[in-house]
């Protein structure tokens, strides 16, 4: 926030804070329940889509009446923080995705040990921490939107990599490309935090650098939502169209949670002939996540090509006009 006025008093904006909060949760149920517990398209969805969307607004018209909101919105009209937040929430988007259901594929597609999807799966944290530390290493003050657009390339390749996954895929194979997608994750949650708090003036550093932190933590729930989903809907569309039986006892587990083809008796209680069927099921629906996180990695890359340059009027530090009281 900008600093009060001398000798006021800041009030606490406790009524957006409550309907931010019921806001956010809408939203998250949404994309943790759609397309897994309940259709997207079914009365109960519609009806707490619209509650939600109600919310929203009256958050909104509410915060722009408030003498001290929570969250200011003449922010959003500085290019860099809605760009630079655009970025970091697509970017969680991808790798967050990647979290949470590359360990499927590994072991429900590959038939690989627990032991090689953990491997696998460190190489996204190590990219990513490394990304991050290289970056402190070279960054210079003014290359922020270079950098930015390196790692959302970088981001871009590896996603795209993942579109030549198939049944025969290596462990080797899996780690360097996850290893190249924390890389690139590394440089852009970095860098677009510094472009963010460069966008406004030092005072009102906190509240940027939380909604910063708050989107690329929204970002990670949405992926994991919209992508469940998909990998739900991809799976058994897969076992439908399937030619070889399936026992209903391993199908109604997959339907209680398609985590369970994890399972080592889950695994030992699928027939060897519908072994292969299975595992190109698995491999239908978290394909379905490749493609997603492909697109959300080029719309990051977009949201950090326009980010305005280090010279142009719109990057400079200007201060937010003042609230009439």
């Amino acid at each position: 926030r900008m600093p009060v006025e001398s000798g006021r008093k800041p009030s606490l904006d406790l009524v957006g804070l409550f309907l931010f909060s019921l806001a956010v949760l809408g939203i998250l149920t949404i994309f943790t329940i759609g397309g897994r517990d309940v259709a997207w398209i079914s009365p109960s969805m519609m009806v707490l889509t619209g509650v939600t969307l109600f919310l929203s607004l009256l958050f909104y018209f509410v915060e722009k009446r408030t003498a001290d909101p929570m969250i200011d919105f003449s922010y959003f009209r500085q290019r860099n923080f809605s760009l630079g937040n655009g970025a970091i929430f697509l970017a969680s988007f991808t790798i967050f995705s990647f979290f949470a259901y590359a360990p499927l594929y590994i072991q429900g597609s590959l038939g690989l040990s627990p032991m090689e999807v953990g491997l696998a799966m460190v190489s996204l944290s190590l990219g990513w921490s490394l990304g991050a530390m290289f970056f402190g290493w070279v960054s210079h003050s003014g290359y922020e939107r270079a950098w930015a657009i390196a790692g959302a390339l970088v981001l871009l390749a590896g996603s795209l990599l993942t579109l030549r996954f198939g049944l025969k895929t290596t462990i080797v194979e899996c780690f360097l490309v996850f290893f190249i997608v924390g890389v690139g994750m590394g440089f852009v949650s970095l860098t677009t935090l510094l472009i963010v708090q460069n966008s406004v003036e030092g005072q009102d550093l906190g509240v940027v650098t939380s909604f910063h932190q708050f989107g690329r933590s929204l970002g990670g729930t949405i992926g994991v939502g919209i992508c469940g989903g998909m990998v739900t809907t991809g799976l058994f569309g897969a076992i439908e169209r399937s030619t070889v039986f399936l026992p209903s006892s391993l199908i109604r587990n997959l339907q209680q949670s398609i985590e369970n083809v994890l399972l080592p008796e889950f695994q030992e209680s699928v027939p060897a002939a519908a072994l292969e069927t299975l595992r190109g099921a698995v491999f239908s629906g978290v394909f379905a996540v490749f493609i997603v996180a492909s697109v959300s990695s080029f719309l990051c890359l977009l949201c950090c090509v326009l980010l305005a340059k280090p010279d142009g009027d719109e990057n400079a530090v200007q201060a937010l006009p003042k609230r009439e009281k």
